[in-house]
Formats: C-alpha cells, structure tokens, sequence
C-alpha cells in the first residue's frame, strides 16, 4: 500500500519497497506503484536531507584546490 511520508520509519519502509519492486515494467501496476513511491521518496529526502546547490559546491572544492596546489589552471 502505498502512503504518504511522513517520517524516518515511513522513509525506510518505502525504501524497502522500491528493493522488491525494482526492475518492474513500465506501465504495470508494479512499475506505475514504483514510480509513485520514487517521487515520493525524493520529496521527503529533498526536505529532510537538503543538498548544497551543486554549482557552490563546485566553486567551493575548485577553489579549495587552487588554494591547495597553487594551480592556476582552474
């Protein structure tokens, strides 16, 4: 059954979900079950477990490493 989630219990239960319905077919009642549960599961970690914008991180490390090096090829 599928159901909103709401916190880390849910979380680890649509996980275990998606393990026994991965590689189902597309447009199956497995496969539309796992596509649902994905797009559940990136919502909640998107608000749980935010990631820094990928272009700062980016600026960040390569300025990190010119620090580190010298190089001035970055």
């Amino acid at each position: 059954m599928i159901k909103p989630i709401l916190n880390h219990e849910d979380y680890q239960e649509a996980l275990s979900q998606v393990e026994t319905l991965w590689g189902a077919d597309q447009d199956t009642p497995n496969g539309d079950q796992l596509d649902i549960l994905l797009v559940l599961i990136e919502a909640y970690e998107t608000k749980n477990y935010p990631m820094p914008h990928l272009i700062q991180l980016t600026s960040f490390t390569t300025q990190q490493i010119k620090h580190r090096t010298g190089s001035t090829c970055f």
